[in-house]
């Protein structure tokens, strides 16, 4: 008897060997549960060569804080960034020149002349340089969520991603227009917005652009809310977007051409004032990993500057002549 419990132990662990054995030669290869099936990485998809580059990082400034989403410039070329519940001044090499308190961290930022506009969730604020409220505004709904704003002499425009809406106000709250209300989802000047990246940019005579994220595109539309041109591919390779939802942010140079950020290949690039790949300003390797909410903004002298939100950081590029 002990003689066949012996034998059939053996059998048994024979076999749970090939069937282990078996399992490692012909088995699939799974991704774990705790990977990102839908990364996106540099493997295969949009590998960037050295000759694409056309920036080098001029300097860095590293934010005291634990939060920050936005970025602007003003007219002195003064940088301003919300950290925490406050709206920090910095000259280019890091040092800070002012600043005023909020109530909450700002997620959006926009200035013109000694004017400061900022989003706070479902609230657009009108600011002087020191801080003092000039008014304050519930926008939309409670449900609203501001993810950009930009401001010219007699407008502001406020990006609305919880809704898929631009809104226009006068500087003195009053709502003149929303853009977005196409109910053709075909058409471009309908938002699909997969995740909430919405930004938005004054252009060239009246005109503003707005990221359709879900596109892949960039839509210039005029004070009628009518499509003027837009431009923009849907490709993994490095002249185009992928992803559920870029470009995340982009910002215009003096010459009409524009600076993009993306999410998942995380990697900052140049278009012509056509729409024109021209080259990579950063790429993934300038960011900590799997970075996203990259911000955009550009001074006067066509210096870009990269606010990194995971890292806590504002980079600063000189485009290369």
């Amino acid at each position: 008897m002990n003689k066949n419990i012996l034998t059939y132990i053996a059998v048994i662990l024979v076999v749970a060997g090939i069937i282990v054995l078996g399992y490692f030669i012909i088995k699939p290869n799974h991704v774990a549960e705790s990977d990102n099936p839908y990364a996106l990485g540099l493997d295969s998809l949009g590998e960037i060569s050295d000759d694409m580059y056309c920036t080098s990082e001029y300097a860095a400034i590293n934010l005291e804080g634990k939060k920050t989403h936005a970025i602007a410039i003003d007219n002195a070329d003064r940088i301003i960034v919300s950290v925490d519940n406050s709206i920090i001044f910095y000259q280019q090499d890091g040092t800070v020149l002012s600043s005023f308190k909020t109530d909450t961290t700002a997620t959006a930022l926009a200035c013109f002349e000694n004017l400061i506009v900022a989003g706070f969730q479902n609230k657009l604020i009108l600011f002087d340089e020191q801080g003092k409220k000039l008014f304050s505004k519930d926008v939309a709904d409670d449900k609203t969520y501001i993810t950009s704003v930009d401001i010219r002499k007699n407008q502001i425009y406020v990006a609305d991603a919880a809704n898929a809406l631009v809104y226009e106000y006068d500087f003195t709250g009053k709502l003149l227009k929303t853009f977005g209300q196409k109910s053709d989802k075909k058409d471009l000047s309908y938002f699909f917005l997969p995740s909430y990246y919405f930004d938005v940019t004054t252009g060239e005579e009246g005109t503003i652009w707005i990221a359709n994220t879900g596109r892949h595109k960039l839509v210039q539309m005029n004070e009628q809310a009518e499509i003027v041109s837009h431009w923009g591919e849907t490709s993994s390779a490095v002249a185009g977007f992928c992803g559920c939802c870029n470009p995340s942010n982009f910002a215009i140079l003096s010459d009409g051409s524009f600076i993009t950020a993306e999410k998942g290949i995380v990697r900052v690039k140049k278009y012509s004032k056509s729409g024109k790949f021209e080259c990579v300003i950063a790429g993934p390797a300038a960011f900590v990993e799997d970075s996203k909410g990259l911000d955009i903004a550009v001074d006067s002298q066509d210096w870009i500057y990269i606010l990194e939100p995971a890292g806590m950081k504002i980079h600063i590029y000189d485009l290369k002549n």
